[in-house]
């Protein structure tokens, strides 16, 4: 009798573990799948912004910037302390020469 109690207990056991197992698969599909969703939600808004089609990669553009864009940069730089007053004095005035040049 003693026995029999003790492989009942074995099997109420067994399927307690296999019940909390098979949840515990099913809320790691969920939790993997919430977070692919994300990252390719993230990835196509991402593609949305830059304006481009492309999926994974960031493309370097091969048109210089335009003199707007060079002058906000030298900015920066000077702002971040990346640059001397001489070297974006120097700069600056490359930048607008180019840029009188062009007109």
């Amino acid at each position: 009798m003693r026995t029999s109690f003790g492989v009942i207990q074995f099997v109420i056991i067994a399927v307690i573990l296999i019940v909390a197992f098979s949840a515990q698969m099913k809320t790691a599909k969920l939790k993997s799948k919430a977070h692919t969703q994300r990252i390719q939600k993230r990835n196509e808004a991402r593609t949305k912004a830059r304006g481009g089609t492309h999926l994974g990669h960031d493309h370097i553009k091969s048109t210089e910037l335009s003199d707007n864009r060079k002058l906000e940069q030298l900015k920066a730089l000077k702002e971040a302390g990346l640059l001397t007053q001489e070297e974006f004095n120097t700069a600056w005035e490359k930048v607008m020469k180019k840029s009188a040049a062009g007109l």
